[in-house]
């Protein structure tokens, strides 16, 4: 089977090449570090605790687990990989002593090059990342993998089962730290051992917002006077059809209402500018070289930032989160929680199902169906400001039981680098 997938992958190589450089045209970035691609990093003879982050979202959730980490193991050197520029610019934020790289494809010459160059201690990988010959190489060098934050849909399951004597093979290397008993449950459908799993919970309940971030979303908050003031976050095409649908109603009845608007990915900034142009209708545009938007006629600020999305949900009164109007799955819901906004998302929640679940429970998130429901949602947040404070709180509240994943995390990554524990485990 991994001699079928690798023939496979080597065939497909030069298309997936060819992806990179039309994605190039619109976003630079992409044409960047081909030779990382390839397995071609800086050698190191360092200690290195390797972490894997497949983009910006996944990075971020990094954050609580690696800190608890770098703690207890200073002398370690941090490498973090990630598979997009979006995830690169954040890590580099992030992790300014680590180094930043890309993950090489998963053919069996660039995962080689990749870990005799590295030669990491661990590899900590977040979420679903299983890559045949990148599990084979550690295997062949002797890292331990560790996957956190783990999850696995039921739909995948099935696909996995199809080949599980496989699947068993490549994870018999793999401890799991699951987000949830069902995830557990479902690695150990497909093959994984039982004594190699357990349930940690989802990092992204960790999250701590930043004293630099509060700050910043004060002063927009400030700039913004006694508006109401509503964000679309992590937003896709078509949906933002809806966001900006939605808008109009909500400006009919609260003309100086504002929508923070922040696209999923930065190539879309330009086109969902382009839309907004061609609206005719008044906005504003925050670079990243901008110190503020500085347009107070502007009835929506799009965010052409990285980095910037939780200090606009904590400047807004209600936060709606994307990818949840499409069959995307949904993004990250608890970052507005975070910040004691209420939640708005749509159906589409299978990436954040238990966050979903959480948030509604307790009142301090919401499904809405299309842009009417997402509009009177916005709108009765805005016609009692009360009722949005009670629901933020419930929402921020509803999250701290959920905390601790790191350091639960931790206790199953420790025993590969040494015998210490966290202060706070």
């Amino acid at each position: 089977m991994r001699l079928i997938y690798t023939l496979l992958l080597t065939v497909l190589t030069p298309f997936w090449m060819l992806n990179w450089c039309i994605r190039g045209w619109r976003e630079r970035a992409y044409l960047s570090h081909w030779p990382e691609r390839f397995g071609f990093l800086p050698a190191t003879r360092t200690q290195t605790l390797w972490v894997h982050a497949v983009s910006a979202g996944e990075v971020q959730a990094s954050v609580p687990l690696v800190k608890l980490l770098a703690a207890q193991h200073p002398k370690l050197a941090l490498l973090v990989t990630t598979a997009t520029p979006a995830g690169r610019l954040m890590a580099q934020s992030l992790y300014p002593q680590a180094r930043v790289h890309y993950l090489p494809i998963d053919l069996p010459g660039c995962v080689r090059r990749f870990f005799v160059r590295v030669r990491p201690v661990v590899g900590v990988i977040l979420e679903t990342e299983i890559w045949p010959n990148l599990y084979a190489g550690a295997v062949d060098h002797g890292v331990p993998l560790v996957l956190v934050s783990a999850r696995l849909s039921a739909r995948s399951v099935g696909r996995y089962q199809r080949v599980k004597s496989w699947v068993s093979s490549l994870l018999a290397n793999v401890t799991i730290a699951a987000q949830s008993e069902s995830d557990a449950q479902r690695f150990c459908a497909i093959g994984a051992h039982p004594s190699r799993v357990s349930v940690c919970g989802n990092l992204k309940f960790d999250y701590q917002v930043p004293e630099s971030v509060v700050a910043k979303a004060q002063s927009w908050r400030q700039s913004l006077a006694v508006r109401p003031v509503w964000v679309a976050g992590s937003t896709h095409a078509v949906e933002e059809d809806a966001v900006l649908a939605a808008h109009e109603k909500v400006l009919a009845q609260f003309p100086t209402a504002l929508l923070i608007l922040v696209p999923r990915h930065p190539p879309r900034f330009a086109v969902v500018e382009q839309r907004l142009k061609d609206s005719g209708r008044a906005y504003a545009v925050r670079r990243q070289t901008d110190a503020a938007v500085t347009n107070p006629a502007a009835d929506v600020w799009l965010i052409a930032t990285l980095g910037e999305l939780v200090c606009a949900y904590a400047a807004a009164d209600v936060a709606f989160v994307g990818g949840t109007l499409v069959p995307i799955g949904g993004h990250n819901l608890l970052e507005p929680a975070a910040v004691a906004r209420p939640v708005l998302f749509g159906p589409f929640i299978s990436n954040a199902r238990l966050m979903a679940e959480v948030l509604e429970a307790s009142a301090g998130g919401q499904t809405v169906g299309d842009a009417d429901a997402l509009a009177a949602a916005v709108k009765a947040y805005f016609q009692n400001p009360e009722l949005g404070r009670r629901a933020g709180q419930a929402a921020y509240q509803a999250i701290s039981p959920h905390r601790g994943a790191a350091a639960r995390t931790f206790l199953q990554i420790d025993p590969w680098l040494g015998k210490s524990k966290p202060d706070n485990h």
